[in-house]
């Protein structure tokens, strides 16, 4: 694995930034939000998949 770098502009290790920091919840979506959101996604790509819970993984 390759050595870290610093960033070349400020010279800071990289850091993970959590979703809370930039886009803050009241409650966590449900999930016929998060399915709307993946077929509206899916729609933007121009696939087409199930919009429910009917896949097996």
């Amino acid at each position: 694995m390759d050595e870290w770098k610093p960033n070349e502009i400020t010279r800071e290790p990289p850091r993970v930034v959590l979703q809370s920091e930039f886009l803050p919840m009241d409650e966590p979506p449900s999930l016929e939000e998060l399915f709307a959101n993946a077929a509206a996604i899916d729609d933007a790509l121009g696939e087409r998949r199930p919009t429910g819970p009917t896949r097996r993984l």
